[in-house]
């Protein structure tokens, strides 16, 4: 039995979940899965099944492998995700660390049961001096939530429904060390879509689609107990909440009230998301540790990092409050609204301490 439960106010419109909420479901699952080996090529089959009074969730899964040549490997796989509840967030809950999760029974009118369908196909090539794998991936999901985001002006309701549809090819490159001394180094890229369809009918970027990606890191062995290790990455642009138009407003104020300053408000009107897009994000770190031997047969290693060496944009663009465009004498900046990073992090040093025994 599975209870799920809020205690949670309203913040905003009238579909909003109701406070200290209590849903008491039966549920049944089941799971079974086989492996059959036919000629050279291995299938993989499992499906998981859950139940309740209100929905039930099919998970089937499948997979098959197949050797090419020597150390060339392809496999396809197929899989249907699906649950019993709405585990419904907020996917961007930077800078505030604000994280809102929402555990919602699905299965009725108001809260749809999510199913996710994904298909890859997969090609790892390995050899003496390393591997290559190359791979390619497809999903289309039906009934997703998501906690409404503030340039949705659409509605005033506090989470919206709709669908997904994302695809992707990876690359990644791996040097295979032969001794303990020699260098590891991966370099990986990513070419990728991800978009949402939500009331309006329109497909959509998703507010975390970002077209490529570059991954480097290495390890660098400069004694037997000596070590440096180092990771960067390049992202491309993400979708930016795009400010359509300024406009002002009055503020309210109460009857025969004649001595408060009447400054206007200012208030943003947002382009359609996904319209347009910021800057790429880029970091890096780097780190080394060093081990002893201590007391009896114990190991000690010490470790220093610092992350986001170079100081790098992490973030996302963004459009300034509204309210940061207002001067102190109650005028406001002329030149359009500016843009900035949704948070700045600075390099961020760490140290450890691992003792074994």
């Amino acid at each position: 039995r599975r209870l799920a439960a809020s205690e949670i106010g309203v913040v905003r419109g009238v579909d909003f979940a109701p406070r200290a909420t209590r849903s008491r479901l039966t549920e049944f699952s089941g799971f079974a899965s086989a492996r059959i080996a036919v000629g050279a090529a291995t299938l993989y089959a499992g499906g998981r099944v859950d139940a309740s009074s209100r929905a039930v969730a099919w998970q089937p899964r499948l997979r098959v492998t197949m050797p090419l040549a020597e150390g060339v490997v392809a496999a396809v796989s197929y899989a249907r995700a699906t649950r019993l509840f709405q585990l419904v967030t907020d996917p961007q809950p930077e800078p505030t660390l604000t994280f809102q999760e929402f555990w919602l029974t699905a299965g009725d009118s108001a809260v749809p049961t999510p199913v996710v369908h994904h298909a890859s196909a997969e090609v790892d090539v390995s050899g003496r001096w390393g591997t290559v794998h190359l791979a390619g991936y497809l999903s289309r999901g039906f009934g997703l939530g998501e906690v409404r985001p503030y340039v949705d002006q659409r509605d005033t309701s506090a989470f919206r429904w709709g669908e997904s549809r994302t695809a992707g090819l990876e690359v990644r490159v791996a040097r295979r060390p032969r001794t303990e001394r020699d260098v590891v180094a991966v370099l990986s890229y990513a070419l990728g879509w991800s978009q949402r369809r939500w009331e309006d009918g329109v497909w959509r970027p998703w507010l975390l689609d970002q077209r490529h990606g570059v991954r480097m890191q290495t390890e660098i062995p400069l004694t037997r107990r000596w070590r440096v290790v180092a990771l960067a990455e390049a992202r491309s642009a993400q979708p930016v909440a795009r400010v359509a138009e300024v406009f002002f407003r009055d503020p309210p104020r109460i009857s025969g009230d004649t001595a408060s300053p009447r400054f206007r408000l200012v208030q943003y009107l947002y382009a359609p998301e996904g319209s347009a897009r910021g800057s790429g994000t880029f970091w890096a770190d780097v780190g080394t540790s060093v081990w002893f031997g201590g007391p009896g047969r114990s190991r000690i290693t010490l470790g220093f990092a610092v992350t986001n060496v170079t100081f790098g944009p992490v973030a996302p663009l963004e459009p300034v409050s509204p309210g940061e465009l207002m001067r102190l004498d109650g005028t406001y900046e002329p030149g359009g609204v500016r843009y900035r990073r949704r948070f700045g992090l600075p390099a961020v040093p760490s140290v450890t301490v691992r003792v074994e025994f």
